[in-house]
């Protein structure tokens, strides 16, 4: 049975609405396995709402001023302003709320990636994440938006690391921890970049700390050196890739942050105690 996948809203109250969308999905690699299919920014108007049946992405929503109800596997939530909301795959609908408009930034994910790095961040699930606007999450809503309006090729793996880093970014704010704030800054740091060669003296200027202050920090809260950490970052990174079948165990190499796929194997066979090919059969086999 084919399934119905369609949206539809209120068509009285869309010409009151103010919309500036962005969307471009290119044929690339990248773009198939972590890519922002959309992004902009919207003003909803008393009594305007949107419904999407069976959506196919991944869809955050950003209240920054009035409120909005989402309605959302049997629930209803509502969104002040701050506040972000994550809705899963499938069906949902978003209403403007009782303050009667809505202004609100939204961002949309698609890829073969993207189910399971959800599903190992933990948000594969609807969630409220109160407070999240931030000067960073703006200027990443506003790059992703710009660089989807201008469609340029050489754009194309700047917007596949900018999807992965929004995503890390919701998934550390709704961790609750004690750790040092240097420690915290670094984590994100790595995480931000996990696409790119880092150094330990990378890190160091990202903190503001000295080399040895944050290693020493490292194995007093994660027991474990800085570059140890990121190697691990990088390991369970492509663990979840390699479960796509489709990606080439070279491009994970690379989605990963490796130039040469020698070390990745290395380092890959030291954590799991296989090959990144072994461990591909592994799966077929399970």
């Amino acid at each position: 049975m084919k399934i119905k996948r369609d949206t539809t809203y209120n068509q009285n109250a869309k010409p009151f609405i103010r919309e500036n969308m962005n969307s471009w999905i290119p044929p690339t690699f990248q773009a198939m396995t972590l890519w922002p299919v959309f992004a902009g920014d919207s003003r909803y108007t008393k009594g305007y709402w949107v419904s999407h049946n069976h959506f196919e992405n991944l869809d955050i929503q950003i209240v920054q001023e009035g409120n909005l109800k989402i309605y959302y596997d049997g629930g209803i939530s509502l969104l002040k302003p701050g506040e972000l909301g994550l809705i899963p795959f499938g069906s949902h609908k978003l209403e403007t709320g009782p303050a009667g408009y809505c202004v609100k930034k939204c961002i949309g994910f698609s890829g073969m990636a993207l189910k399971i790095l959800v599903k190992i961040l933990e948000l594969d699930s609807f969630l409220v994440i109160p407070d999240f606007v931030s000067r960073k999450i703006v200027e990443l809503h506003e790059r992703i938006c710009f660089l989807l309006h201008e469609k340029k090729q050489e754009s194309v793996s700047e917007l596949s690391i900018l999807a992965y880093t929004f995503l890390m970014e919701i998934a550390t704010t709704r961790q609750t921890t004690a750790l040092p704030q240097e420690l915290i800054v670094c984590r994100h740091f790595m995480e931000q970049n996990i696409f790119q060669k880092l150094t330990l003296e990378d890190m160091s200027l990202e903190t503001g700390c000295s080399k040895a202050t944050l290693t020493r920090l490292f194995k007093k809260h994660l027991n474990m050196t800085p570059i140890q950490f990121l190697i691990s970052q990088r390991i369970n990174y492509a663990k979840n890739l390699l479960q796509n079948k489709s990606i080439p165990i070279k491009e994970v190499a690379a989605l990963c942050g490796y130039q040469n796929q020698l070390y990745f194997s290395n380092d890959f066979r030291k954590h799991t105690g296989c090959s990144p090919r072994e461990f591909c059969k592994r799966l077929q086999g399970a």
